[in-house]
């Protein structure tokens, strides 16, 4: 007779390359519901960190993301800060309205 544990053991990679299948297919998923509105060098972090506020306290969907490139040179590997990339991605259905705040938003208040 069939157990679970046999059957699990049986089937236990087929289950597991679907499990990653699945996972690529939602990771992808998220990516088409985000727009990048906002793009700085670490050097200018905090420019991004007032944009991601700004448009959060407008009840706007936003995140930020921190990129570092794959193919770091040795001298950036040394300071990888300075190779670093911020974003400030927003909600697709609130690309308008995020793009509308940030034309009126000033560096300088």
């Amino acid at each position: 007779m069939f157990g679970l544990d046999s059957y699990l053991q049986d089937y236990s990679g087929l289950l597991l390359v679907a499990l990653v299948i699945v996972g690529i297919f939602l990771v992808r998923q998220d990516q088409k519901e985000w727009v990048t509105v906002y793009e700085a060098s670490s050097r200018t972090i905090q420019r991004a960190q007032a944009r991601f506020a700004f448009l959060r306290n407008n009840g706007v969907k936003c995140r930020m993301k921190t990129l570092s490139p794959r193919g770091m040179s040795r001298g950036a590997q040394a300071n990888p800060v300075m190779m670093t990339t911020v974003r400030v991605d927003v909600h697709k259905k609130e690309v308008n309205k995020a793009r509308e705040l940030l034309s009126n938003f000033n560096d300088d208040a």
